[in-house]
């Protein structure tokens, strides 16, 4: 076993990543990743709001190395885990999903929680026992057993969640139905906002929202005590697949009206992780969205156009003003587009700004823009 997570090492680092030592073993790729220069794109906040003048060839290739680095430094075995990433990004949050110890239950967290039967129930959740779990349940006179907390006020289905058992999830939801999912922590995370911002695993956030009997779509606009709902929080870690799922299902008043600061940073960091059919629904459903940020927004959100300038791989044109000073000045000020496209579904989506002089199609993302498009200055 120990050569084996040598060799899968490569040199990069002593040892494959495991739940042990993935702090140490995050560090040191991330390191090397940026001793390397390449550490912007799996990371593309560590710039700063520095110009960025890489070209969209530039970015792919550094992205290729940046996923062949992390390939090789996690170990031959945990290789199948990102073996189809799709960029070093994808591959750097898999793994965190997987191995990052903030996400794994703290035990003294649950050994100080309410009541003895309470902690052991979470300690079965926690080490996927379930008929143990479920046979203390159902002989224990405490019928409110199951709605016990730990000291962070994290229920029996919080530890499950971050846990990632999945068939102990759906155990839990059909027994607490409503009334568990909706048990906020100490930070005033639901389970389903544990999901989108720790896991990122779909199917366990379908358990929740389509609960059998209804009342799991409350849980899509549920706030932590910072204000986030779970589409934000899929969409600020990088969780694609999530991020799509949770904004098909959240209502469309959530980003409407007094909420479309809300959409705006949803907007900004779907740009920023490259979740671009989601930028396409978001705008599609927005379409007075405002582009440059100027309205009151969420947090850290630098607004859409600012974070959009910050993305190189979202241009494949290799001149730094080109591109980006066509979209500034002709569509985002003087004109505005009508853009025709598919989401991921390969359902058909239209775009409109009013006051189009010019158009222009792009498939799928913003990866199919190119200058061609564009009329010229």
């Amino acid at each position: 076993m120990a050569a084996a997570k040598r060799s899968g090492a490569s040199g990069i680092v002593h040892e494959a990543v495991t739940k042990e030592n993935y702090d140490n073993w995050s560090t040191l790729v991330r390191n090397y990743l940026q001793g390397a220069g390449l550490w912007s794109v799996v990371d593309p906040n560590h710039e700063n709001g520095e110009k960025i003048k890489t070209s969209a060839a530039i970015w792919k290739r550094k992205d290729a190395m940046a996923l062949h680095i992390i390939q090789l430094a996690c170990g031959s075995e945990v290789l199948s885990n990102i073996r189809d990433a799709g960029s070093a990004r994808d591959a750097w949050n898999k793994l965190s999903s997987l191995y990052n110890s903030k996400y794994k239950v703290d035990d003294d967290d649950i050994e100080k929680g309410e009541g003895k039967g309470g902690g052991v129930v979470h300690m079965y959740v926690e080490n996927n026992m379930w008929n143990e779990a479920k046979s203390l349940l159902n002989n224990s006179k405490d019928r409110m057993l199951i709605f016990s907390t730990t000291a962070l006020e994290r229920t029996a289905l919080h530890v499950a969640v971050i846990a990632g058992h999945e068939r102990i999830v759906n155990n839990l939801v059909n027994r607490g139905k409503k009334k568990l999912a909706e048990m906020r922590d100490r930070d005033g995370y639901t389970a389903l906002a544990l999901a989108a911002k720790l896991t990122g695993n779909t199917e366990i956030a379908k358990i929740m929202v389509e609960m059998k009997g209804g009342g799991g779509e409350k849980l899509l606009t549920m706030e932590t005590r910072k204000g986030e709902i779970p589409v934000l929080l899929a969409a600020s870690k990088c969780h694609g697949e999530m991020t799509h799922y949770l904004f098909q299902k959240t209502p469309l008043e959530a980003f409407r009206g007094d909420n479309l600061p809300r959409a705006s940073l949803l907007l900004t960091r779907c740009i920023t992780a490259q979740i671009f059919d989601v930028v396409l629904m978001v705008m599609h459903q927005n379409p007075q969205l405002p582009l440059n940020g100027d309205q009151a927004r969420l947090q850290e959100d630098i607004g859409p156009l600012y974070a959009l300038a910050g993305m190189p791989s979202a241009f494949p044109s290799g001149c730094e003003y080109g591109l980006l000073k066509r979209l500034v000045y002709k569509v985002l000020i003087l004109e505005t587009i009508k853009i025709e496209g598919k989401d991921s579904n390969g359902k058909a989506i239209e775009i409109e700004v009013k006051g189009a002089q010019e158009k222009w199609r792009y498939e799928t993302s913003f990866l199919a823009l190119s200058p061609s498009n564009f009329p010229s200055n």
